[in-house]
């Protein structure tokens, strides 16, 4: 059933407007919270209870290789001053490892939404979505028509890291649920964790076990946290608990075996933010996974257009191409695909205004990081690896930015300057297309590491999962 509201389009507009920039902000003060506290700490109790777990979780974890079911999730929001909303969604989803592809479908069941008190009930949205080894996201969705809320306009979005990145909010990515709040894996954490037990921070750290429960805590003045891992369900996470003079947030899981590894079973979280105004909201969201079927090779092709429920007339939008253009039944592919540099020789820069002596990077690793200075994802990506540098100089890990895109070079000189990035940073001056190709480059920002032999090892990563890229080379 469709509901429409009766207000304005000016109106509508605004509320959309505010209803973005409060959510956003929402969620920058949720991250801050959940982001984990300083890694590196002095930690009290059997460290090695840290890599126990670790290497528990990362063989559950290895061990799925198929994944298919359904789930059902309510979603509650509860802000007296603005809005409040209720949504319950039934959802199929399919992950294959060896593809490194995962697709679910949500079908809305209910929503309700009420502004400043009144009752405003739109047509059910839904989102789709997949993502696939090559790191092409899916992001398939259907809304009302502007001008014929009796309507739906359908839009299919390719490859756009930014939106990926941010999909959280929709995402029913079933590995999401078994990693660390954030989205880095278990097994990464707690073995970062275990490597710097002895390194000394002002953070108060502790671990113990409780039967088969290994329970990590953390405390400074004003902030706590618990984390509860249980070795009888491979090692996965089954309750988390942080504290600050402003969030709180709870998490639990539950779990059930099937084919001999550990899967989710049903997920609750809750956030509460005390505001300066003294007035408090809640969001909380509910998961049910349901018909389970585990490592069972799938009998078709579960990540196809047809599968992701892409209907003819929907309107694409491609950031490959880049191309926007109407679905009739196949994609427009690009006439020319980026290759894997995966197992090959990293290519020379010596094009690229990077000049890094054999000395500098002997027996070193590289990190290549392809952005675009005009694009805030690639900003916050070359930002965030200056703030690591020192960091990453201890783990032989050499740093090389390539500005992909066309910019005059005093511009990009004046914002390397401003922004105090130390590392070697060139730019692509002769033909872009043909260099992104060589590189493999298929999206901004375009992560690149290599071993020390400099042969690369992984490509078009995220920054969340350096750490453990890093780790698995060590373990080399």
């Amino acid at each position: 059933m469709r509901y429409m509201i009766n207000i304005s389009r000016k109106t509508e507009r605004e509320i959309k407007v505010n209803y973005i920039k409060r959510v956003g902000l929402f969620l920058i003060l949720l991250i801050l919270t959940m982001k984990p506290f300083p890694t590196f700490a002095i930690i009290q109790g059997d460290v090695e209870l840290l890599k126990t777990v670790a290497l528990k979780n990362k063989a559950n974890f290895d061990s799925i290789l198929t994944w298919k079911g359904e789930a059902f999730e309510e979603r509650t929001s509860t802000r007296g001053d603005w809005y409040d909303y209720m949504m319950k969604n039934k959802c199929t989803f399919a992950y294959d490892q060896l593809r490194d592809a995962v697709r679910w479908n949500k079908e809305p069941q209910e929503y309700r939404f009420t502004n400043h008190g009144e009752s405003m009930v739109p047509i059910l949205a839904f989102y789709n979505s997949t993502m696939i080894k090559d790191r092409t996201y899916f992001n398939y969705y259907g809304n009302e028509q502007p001008n014929d809320k009796s309507k739906i306009d359908y839009y299919l979005v390719i490859g756009d890291p930014a939106l990926a990145k941010g999909e959280q909010d929709h995402c029913l990515d079933p590995r999401v649920f078994l990693t660390y709040p954030g989205g880095v894996t278990i097994h990464s954490r707690l073995m970062l964790l275990y490597n710097h037990a002895n390194d000394k921070t002002e953070v108060g750290r502790s671990v113990k076990r409780e039967g088969d429960l290994v329970i990590l805590q953390f405390s400074d003045e004003t902030r706590m946290s618990r984390e509860v891992y249980d070795l009888s369900a491979g090692g996965n996470m089954v309750d988390y608990y942080s504290k600050s003079p402003t969030v709180e947030i709870t998490m639990n899981y539950t779990y059930e075996e099937k084919s001999g590894v550990w899967i989710l079973k049903s997920f609750k979280k809750q956030n509460i933010n005390h505001r300066k105004n003294g007035e408090v909201s809640k969001w909380a969201r509910t998961t049910n996974w349901t018909n389970s079927v585990v490592n069972v090779p799938f009998e078709e092709d579960e990540f196809t257009m047809e599968k992701l429920g892409v209907k003819q007339g929907a309107r694409v939008s491609d950031h490959r191409i880049p191309r926007v253009y109407i679905y009739k039944g196949t994609l427009i592919e690009s006439p020319l695909s980026p290759k894997t540099l995966i197992k090959e020789k990293l290519p020379d820069f010596k094009d690229l205004g990077i000049n890094l002596s054999a000395v500098d990077v002997n027996d070193k690793k590289i990190l290549v990081s392809f952005f675009d200075m005009e694009q805030r994802p690639s900003r916050n990506c070359i930002l965030q690896l200056s703030k690591r540098l020192q960091e990453l100089k201890s783990e032989d890990v050499i740093i090389a930015a390539i500005q992909a895109a066309k910019v005059e070079q005093a511009k990009l000189g004046e914002w390397i300057k401003e922004n105090d990035i130390t590392f070697a940073v060139g730019m692509i001056e002769g033909d872009s297309e043909k260099t992104r190709l060589e590189f493999g480059v298929k999206s901004l920002p375009w992560l690149i590491l290599t071993d020390k032999n400099h042969v690369v090892t992984n490509e078009g990563f995220s920054l969340d999962e350096l750490d453990e890229k890093i780790e698995t080379l060590k373990a080399r």
